[in-house]
């Protein structure tokens, strides 16, 4: 795909025509749900956490910046939350989070 901003995740601007694997700080790590958007990427991991990467314009992706990133970054503010679905949308995402509280 056209590589803008960051739109792969493969830490650079290069575009790609054939899919290619997104390294770095996602090794070893399972994706279970990807949401693509036009300007910016979601994936969820087996573990729920959320990781976004692309435009940030507008803070589309969480990271409590208008700063773009051209891989992978977790999103801080959701740690402690189990993500199970991310939808991204023109200039933003929302993302469907669940608390576990666990009793003694």
């Amino acid at each position: 795909g056209t590589q803008h901003n960051g739109l792969l995740g493969h830490g650079n601007d290069v575009n790609h025509w054939i899919p290619k694997k997104v390294n770095g700080c996602l090794d070893g790590i399972y994706i279970s749900f990807v949401s693509c958007g036009p300007w910016h990427t979601a994936l969820v991991t087996s573990a729920g956490q959320l990781f976004t990467f692309g435009d940030g314009t507008f803070g589309a992706l969480g990271h409590g910046s208008r700063n773009s990133s051209v891989s992978p970054q977790e999103v801080e503010s959701l740690k402690g939350l189990r993500t199970v679905r991310v939808a991204l949308e023109l200039l933003g995402m929302e993302a469907g989070t669940v608390q576990f509280h666990l009793k003694k």
